[in-house]
């Protein structure tokens, strides 16, 4: 067994950290492999395969991706915090509150190392290495643990109880509420009954897929980071088969036509709210096959199932899945959700949003003049449940906003919603 000093000050460390270390010093990979597999743990921009060499140490470096799973040794915490205390002191001025700036990176920095550690674990997938992820998840209350890690251990074990899906999955890395395209594998099909679907989406039961020849469409809906999509036609003998996908930002459809505005523009917010059209593109993108949507692409929402063009809406619902937050998306809160509805002929509309995460969001409907001005509609609120609903009939040729909206002064967030609309 490899030993390493635990220097003068380990003894103050918490204990939790010196059964980490130590676990860790019981190491059956060289010193060398060992600070390689640290580099993967603690790397910023990892782009010298660090996680296939991690991967390819195999068994022998579960034990120390157990260890590592708990978190980094106190040592390397310590050295961590000098880190960031002279990042802090180098940008900032003297006298501020370093605790705010080194603090939330610092977790970072922990959170960071425990979900490479379950990462390379799932890749290795021995059984000492699923009997580390499955203690982690029996313990992650004891570990205190942080929600995003604790998904990234349950992603990371899933695939090990499943069948990897053997086709191909695209985008691969998309923003919260994009279309993940999932292809059959050559010479295989998909049948009717085919579905899609992100297992831990706080929708996950409720999110609607559909099939066209060899390809499913499915939303990507859950918090960021990565996930795996379960893909079932219940033809296969055996589990489903699990692919993965990466939700890089909880930037919905709406947020990202509204990045070029001010907070405070509510003139450009409707201008540039997204258009609600008749059908979807061929090719299932967010982009629909009409001029207006080739101009400005960010400005266009589509359905599943994709219907033949017609009526604006068509005659089944469409669903948009939207997130909201009083914390800042990109320096800014998001609070409220635009979408510009524009009929040739007069048009009654049911809008029906449920929500998850918070107590309280608000549906209501605007004109697209300027100011914005309200409509009358009072929407029905569901006293059992987190659902709201309204109904109202645009006249031709008017141009119309539905808002969606966080309540002010809401600390909750964020708030993940589902808003589907439907017209006779």
């Amino acid at each position: 067994m490899r030993t390493r000093g635990l220097g003068r000050n380990t003894q103050r460390q918490p204990l939790l950290g010196v059964v980490t270390y130590l676990l860790m010093a019981c190491q059956t990979i060289s010193n060398y492999q060992f600070e390689r597999l640290q580099h993967w743990l603690t790397c910023d921009e990892c782009v010298d395969g660090e996680r296939d060499y991690a991967k390819g140490l195999g068994n022998d470096a579960v034990r120390v991706l157990d260890s590592a799973l708990i978190g980094p040794s106190p040592q390397r915490r310590a050295v961590m915090r000098a880190k960031l205390g002279d990042m802090y002191r180098f940008a900032n001025q003297p006298g501020g509150d370093s605790n705010a700036y080194i603090n939330p990176r610092f977790d970072n920095f922990i959170a960071t190392y425990q979900k490479r550690a379950a990462i390379t674990l799932g890749d290795i997938a021995t059984t000492d290495a699923v009997q580390a992820l499955d203690r982690a998840i029996r313990d992650s209350a004891a570990r205190h643990y942080r929600s995003d890690v604790v998904r990234t251990i349950r992603v990371s074990r899933s695939g090990l109880i499943t069948r990897t899906f053997p086709g191909q999955i695209h985008p691969a890395q998309l923003a919260y509420g994009g279309i993940v395209r999932i292809i059959a594998p050559p010479g295989e099909h998909f049948s009717a009954q085919t579905r899609a679907v992100v297992r831990d989406s706080p929708f996950a039961a409720e999110i609607p897929s559909a099939v066209f020849g060899d390809t499913v469409f499915a939303y990507a809906v859950g918090e960021p980071g990565p996930h795996a999509i379960v893909v079932s036609d219940g033809m296969h003998v055996g589990p489903p088969f699990v692919g993965a996908i990466t939700i890089v930002s909880l930037l919905d459809a709406t947020d990202r036509s509204l990045l070029n505005c001010a907070p405070a523009a509510i003139d450009c917010a409707v201008a540039r709210a997204p258009r609600i059209l008749d059908a979807a593109s061929a090719d299932f993108d967010t982009v629909a096959n009409t001029a207006f949507c080739r101009a400005q692409p960010t400005r266009c929402l589509v359905r599943i199932p994709r219907l033949p063009g017609g009526a604006p809406l068509g005659s089944a619902p469409l669903t948009i899945f939207l997130s909201l937050s009083a914390e800042p998306k990109l320096l800014r809160p998001d609070t409220t959700d635009l979408l510009r509805l524009e009929p040739p002929a007069a048009l009654a509309v049911t809008a029906v949003l449920d929500w998850r995460r918070v107590t309280k969001l608000d549906l209501s409907w605007r004109r697209c003049t300027s100011p914005a001005t309200a409509i009358g509609n009072v929407p029905v609120t569901s006293p059992r449940a987190a659902t709201e609903s309204t109904s109202v009939v645009i006249p031709g040729g008017e141009c119309w906003i539905l808002q969606i909206k966080m309540p002010s002064g809401s600390s909750e967030g964020p708030a993940f919603a589902r808003l589907r609309l439907t017209t006779p």
